[in-house]
């Protein structure tokens, strides 16, 4: 049986930092960018299969297809960019601020594996579509079935 150890305190801060966050939007502060994760933002994303593939379709909008990275593998792909603050003029006293900018990155575990080897991405007005062919696991692979009649006579005596 594995034991675990966990940190007391852990619990202590994480409950801190959400009720800073409720006391926060109760006192009319403005949203927090970053809610105590690894990125700043997440842009929205859908992925849905068809017969033979896996398709991710991530919601870029502003951003310029030389500021994304994806990677992938068999069971996961890796999403990477960033999204500047490219807005002119004035800005002292904001009205409503939700558009978020800076750096992101989506990890999807995927739910069936697919062959990395063929993926393809394409952006258009603001979305990345990335198809991802599945693999099919369960065609039956043949397997050759070598004889061993030669090692066997080999330590045969032929007196």
């Amino acid at each position: 049986m594995a034991i675990f150890r966990r940190n007391p305190f852990d619990q202590l801060e994480d409950m801190q930092r959400q009720m800073d966050r409720y006391l926060d939007h109760f006192a009319g502060a403005k949203r927090p960018v970053c809610f105590y994760s690894p990125s700043a933002w997440q842009p929205a994303m859908d992925i849905y299969t068809t017969a033979d593939e896996l398709i991710v379709v991530l919601e870029t909008a502003g951003m310029d297809k030389d500021s994304l990275e994806i990677s992938t593998n068999r069971n996961s792909l890796t999403i990477r960019g960033e999204r500047q603050d490219n807005r002119r003029g004035a800005r002292e006293k904001y009205h409503m601020a939700e558009i978020t900018f800076g750096w992101f990155e989506r990890v999807i575990e995927l739910p069936v594996p697919v062959d990395p080897e063929r993926a393809s991405a394409s952006y258009n007005d603001g979305l990345l579509e990335i198809v991802l062919p599945k693999v099919n696991e369960r065609t039956p692979k043949s397997v050759e079935i070598k004889t061993v009649w030669a090692l066997r006579h080999k330590y045969v005596r032929s007196d």
